[in-house]
């Protein structure tokens, strides 16, 4: 039976690719693919390779700079040889609240990148400058989720720390942030914390500092200006995450660190202990 698939990745490739040279690029067998899958010409595509596994995902070339859908997934697994193909027509839609009603996003936008993590596959779409989507599915390339937004990081391979999608050009701050649970296939929303009095942040200052083992992560926010600093650290107890906010860069004279990297890697859980009175 012929196997309709397509190309995902990390880099972006020349027009003129097909899907043939693509496979025979990475050592993958065509003999599953139709003639006429492997001359289609790819229109937009990325692919990765970590260790054994191969991974492609891709739309083929439309009429003029337009892409068609399906978009088309492969995943190869160089030790056992195993193949497996997707294609998806219609786009796995995504909640996205905006913090100020809820709707419903098509995720089938163009491919930033495609890469597997523990047993999940995820590729991430591109739909705006603010927004987009990180489609997941399982190793056997079952769609499983669409999430708003894009991964920040990971706390091991469970959990994925994503910014939420945002609506393009308000003059709002709307920084929104959420953790994926991998193995519960659920969505917690985190950021803005929920009665927090403090100023919601516009951006996130740097990148997030995580301690896998801990199960914990810290990120500051900062204004559209860069001022009203606020540093918040997160901790995994008891199934449920717990956060701390410390304003103006606090954290670092409470207990004599520097970055919020060394405070999650060496004491995650000391900003949820008891400070010292006058403190």
């Amino acid at each position: 039976m012929a196997v309709a698939f397509a190309f995902v990745g990390v880099r972006a490739h020349a027009s003129a690719t097909t899907v043939f040279s693509e496979l025979v690029e990475a050592g993958v067998p065509t003999t599953r693919f139709s003639n006429a899958e492997l001359a289609r010409p790819i229109g937009d595509y990325r692919t990765s390779v970590a260790g054994n596994i191969f991974l492609l995902a891709y739309y083929t070339a439309g009429p003029g700079s337009g892409l068609e859908r399906p978009l088309r997934i492969v995943r190869y697994d160089r030790l056992d040889r195993s193949l497996r193909g997707a294609a998806l027509w219609r786009g796995p839609a995504a909640r996205a609240d905006f913090r100020r009603g809820e709707a419903r996003i098509d995720c089938l936008g163009s491919l930033l990148a495609i890469f597997e993590r523990g047993e999940r596959i995820y590729v991430r779409t591109h739909l705006s400058p603010s927004a987009g989507c990180m489609l997941v599915f399982s190793s056997r390339l079952q769609t499983l989720a669409a999430l708003s937004g894009w991964t920040l990081g990971f706390v091991g391979d469970r959990y994925a720390v994503l910014r939420e999608s945002e609506i393009h050009w308000t003059r709002l701050p709307q920084l929104a942030l959420s953790v994926y649970d991998a193995d519960q296939n659920r969505m917690t929303s985190l950021y803005p914390p929920a009665g927090d009095s403090r100023p919601r942040g516009a951006d996130v200052a740097g990148s997030i500092a995580i301690n896998a083992s801990a199960r914990a992560f810290a990120f500051r926010s900062s204004d559209s200006s860069g001022r009203n600093l606020v540093d918040y650290v997160y901790l995994l107890r008891e199934g449920r995450w717990r956060y701390r906010a410390f304003r103006d860069a606090r954290i670092e004279v409470l207990f004599g660190v520097h970055t919020l990297e060394e405070i999650v890697k060496n004491r995650p859980a000391a900003p949820f202990e008891r400070l010292p009175d006058g403190k």
